[in-house]
């Protein structure tokens, strides 16, 4: 069995380029990656990017009287 490692920049960048070719339905943004060690960083991008987002839609569609997703 021969290997072919695929560094994290690769996949990255891999990610990125089908994410904008094969955009996931429904999403907010186009597929992006953030590499980070720092744990207080990853739980702030977490919370920005992740949990404010849907909280708001969450907030507008109870407003709208629509069902939170």
């Amino acid at each position: 069995m021969q290997e072919n490692p695929v560094t994290w920049n690769e996949f990255a960048d891999i990610s990125v380029i089908h994410g904008k070719h094969y955009p996931i339905e429904n999403s907010l943004w186009y597929t992006f990656v953030i590499f980070t060690t720092n744990t207080l960083v990853y739980r702030l991008l977490k919370i920005l990017l992740h949990i404010l987002p849907a909280l708001v839609f969450d907030v507008v569609a109870v407003i709208l009287g629509n069902k939170p997703r």
